[in-house]
């Protein structure tokens, strides 16, 4: 009764634990965190916004997925049916975390737990790679793949409607990340060829290709974005920037890789050079659209990559940017001015 007055009274979130594991192995049982599972979907039709009732919420799931996944990483435990127990408590736990965002905006302990959720899916994933490859480990590895890649699909509708929302924008853009370590690892080759017991040692050509078609899709995306004047589109914009960045890297991009010639012309040269005029008569976007443009060379100009791009045109055009900058009486910041000084 305690809880349901007041669900952030961390002594009686750990006295209940205490009570879970002091009775007999109870906790070891599916249908009793199950039950505690049920407790706490009450208190967040009411309170959703209590650390400690969430960080209780992680004590269950880390326990029950523990407990099911054992007979999965466990070749003596006979349970077909754990990939799918999994599967049935990840789709709940978002569920619950999608709804609770709806009812509460900007529910920060929402995405947090639900980002935590998904990260907990990819550690199981990792423990699955590195035993023997039997059915159920790879419907395991088959169904984070899915469940990864159904989250980046949610996000970038929900950033449709909820153009503000900054949680939303970083857990798409972790899941996005997530989404490409597991689709690169050479254990979801089997996912990608659409085959569950095919050889996972073949060639990477598949991976790579379905990679670059995944970043192609997000960064379009984030172009074609009509709010250019929010953060958070050019947040978004952001993180799907860097992780292009970070595939030419591990692709080992030339100076005349096509993708990557692409990338600079879209991303850096036209991009300025529409901003630079301000032509669309909007002060925040192009504060936005500029930053972003010196952001993408620094980046660029910290890795190897420095070495296969026109490393003078795009100095002389961020030095153009900053000075720019640096005038727009619109930035309080000192920040432009103070580097335009030492350019």
């Amino acid at each position: 009764c305690l809880l349901l007055v007041c669900p952030d009274h961390s002594s009686a979130w750990a006295d209940r634990r205490r009570a879970l594991l002091n009775d007999d192995d109870a906790v070891m049982e599916e249908c009793v965190l199950q039950k505690e599972m049920d407790f706490c979907n009450l208190l967040f039709t009411q309170h959703s916004k209590a650390p400690s009732s969430w960080a209780h919420r992680k004590w269950i799931g880390k326990n029950l997925v523990d407990l099911i996944s054992e007979s999965i990483l466990d070749s003596t435990i006979d349970d077909h049916d754990a990939p799918n127990k999994i599967h049935q408590w990840a789709s709940a736990e978002i569920n619950t975390c999608s709804t609770v965002a709806e009812k509460y905006p900007k529910n920060y302990h929402a995405w947090t737990h639900r980002r935590w959720v998904c990260q907990l899916l990819f550690a199981l994933f990792q423990e699955a790679t590195l035993r023997t490859q039997t059915r159920d480990n790879l419907l395991l590895i088959k169904m984070v793949f899915e469940i990864l890649e159904n989250e980046l699909s949610k996000t970038q509708r929900w950033m449709k409607t909820h153009v503000t929302d900054h949680s939303a924008v970083h857990y798409q853009g972790q899941m996005l990340l997530l989404l490409l370590e597991v689709g690169m690892h050479p254990a979801s080759k089997c996912i990608l060829s659409d085959d569950i017991l095919c050889e996972t040692n073949g060639t990477d050509i598949v991976a790579s290709t379905w990679a670059w078609n995944l970043l192609s899709k997000s960064m379009e995306i984030s172009r074609t974005s009509r709010f250019v004047s929010y953060e958070v589109t050019w947040i978004r914009r952001r993180i799907c920037g860097l992780a292009c960045l970070n595939y030419f890297l591990v692709n080992g991009s030339s100076n005349n890789d096509p993708k990557l010639n692409d990338f600079i012309k879209i991303e850096v040269t036209d991009l300025a050079a529409a901003y630079l005029t301000n032509g669309n008569n909007c002060p925040k976007s192009q504060i936005y659209a500029l930053s972003y443009v010196v952001w993408i060379i620094r980046q660029m100009k910290g890795s190897k990559l420095w070495g296969n791009c026109p490393a003078k045109e795009l100095m002389n055009l961020a030095t153009e940017v900053v000075t720019v900058l640096a005038c727009n009486e619109a930035i309080v910041g000192n920040a432009w001015r103070i580097m335009n000084n030492r350019v």
